[in-house]
């Protein structure tokens, strides 16, 4: 099982690196900064993770200050979408980045809270692991609320969305939430089961690698539609006017 932890350990590396060559092929790194970073900080920590031995306090400290460094910048990734989709209304992006800071500072109010989901440490689990997961699993799942609203706001307006802001919106929700329930089932499960838990995360995380690196499209062909196929043009109309309206007055009200 080690040997495949490894395995799998080298190829979530080597998809984070066509991911990064992709992005900079398609010209994409101006657009995608935040998400080009995460990558990179994930590729360097697979690395050094990989050089150490498991059961180790470097090991221990590599995976702890790593995945905190990430989880931030994860917060920065889902500004960022936030900025693209609502790019058009300048306002609206403004106050959905606020919304993204004032939702990860509340994610400590939250992980708080989940205690009550495991807050027995199991025996053989280490208590500062345990808490660390339940941390990063509550960042994690605030990171999946903010996409899925994302997701809700182009799906109930007719909002004009480039393939690769929706791919890397429907990703990284997939991908987060992975982190998030796998974190929470390492918490709740015996230590026996933690290398297989940690497995089937590397696996749904580097699937959804694959299908950024296949799936990206590059800038210049990358064309803008609308979230839902079948739109009432009157209808469409109403719900533009609204998201108008609602720019219009938090332009007002910033400038106050």
């Amino acid at each position: 099982m080690p040997n495949f932890e490894s395995a799998l350990s080298i190829a979530l590396a080597l998809a984070c690196l066509a991911l990064l060559a992709r992005i900079l092929q398609a010209g994409l790194i101006a657009k995608f900064r935040f998400s080009f970073g995460f990558f990179a900080l994930l590729v360097l920590e697979l690395s050094l993770l990989m050089l150490l031995p498991r059961k180790s306090d470097g090991y221990t400290w590599v995976y702890l200050v790593g995945q905190s460094v990430n989880l931030l910048v994860a917060c920065g990734v889902v500004r960022e979408i936030y900025s693209l989709a609502l790019n058009d209304r300048p306002a609206l992006a403004a106050f959905g980045e606020k919304v993204v800071l004032f939702a990860f500072g509340f994610a400590v109010v939250i992980a708080a809270t989940s205690l009550i989901l495991d807050p027995k440490v199991l025996p053989g689990q280490f208590p500062y692991l345990h808490w660390l997961f339940t941390s990063e699993r509550a960042g994690n799942l605030v990171l999946v609320l903010l996409l899925l609203m994302i997701g809700f706001y182009v799906t109930w307006f007719p909002v004009r969305l480039q393939r690769n802001i929706q791919l890397y919106a429907v990703g990284f929700t997939v991908f987060f939430l992975a982190r998030s329930s796998g974190l929470l089932a390492i918490n709740l499960s015996s230590p026996t089961y933690t290398l297989r838990i940690s497995n089937t995360m590397m696996v749904a995380e580097t699937a959804c690698i694959a299908l950024w690196v296949f799936g990206l499209r590059r800038e210049r062909d990358d064309l803008a539609s609308v979230g839902r196929r079948r739109w009432n043009p009157v209808e469409m109309d109403r719900l533009s006017g609204q998201l108008d309206s609602i720019n219009t007055a938090l332009t007002r009200f910033n400038h106050r």
